[in-house]
C-alpha cells in the first residue's frame, strides 16, 4: 500500500517529474515535457536537452528480455562506448555488438 500510495504521489504533480529531470536531466517519459511549465525552465537552461525532450513521444519502451541488462553492456562495452572514443569504426562496432548479442541470446 504504502509503495502505491508513493507511486500515485510521484505521478500526481509534474513538478516532482520536474525536480527528477533537474537532479538528473533525465528526461522523465511524459509526452508534455515541451508543453508543460514545470520543465519550460529546464529546457530553456539546457537547451542540448529539448531534442531528447521532444522525442519522449516517440519512444519505444525496452524489449521485455531477461537478458536485456546484460545485452545493453553488451552494447556499451563492444560497439558504443569503443566507437564514441574513437577506438574502432562504427562497421566494425555494429559488426561487434552483433556477433556478441547473437551468442548471448543463444
Amino acid at each position: 500500500a504504502a509503495a502505491v500510495d508513493f507511486i500515485k504521489w510521484v505521478y500526481s504533480d509534474a513538478k516532482n517529474d520536474a525536480a527528477w529531470f533537474e537532479q538528473t536531466m533525465l528526461p522523465p517519459a511524459r509526452d508534455d515535457l515541451t508543453s508543460n511549465e514545470a520543465f519550460t525552465s529546464i529546457l530553456d537552461q539546457h537547451p542540448e536537452l529539448k531534442p531528447y525532450a521532444e522525442n519522449v513521444p516517440n519512444a519505444i519502451p525496452p524489449m521485455d528480455n531477461a537478458k536485456y541488462n546484460d545485452l545493453q553492456t553488451i552494447i556499451g562495452e563492444q560497439a558504443f562506448n569503443k566507437v564514441v572514443k574513437g577506438g574502432i569504426t562504427p562497421d566494425a562496432g555494429w559488426a561487434n555488438m552483433k556477433k556478441a548479442i547473437e551468442s548471448a541470446l543463444k
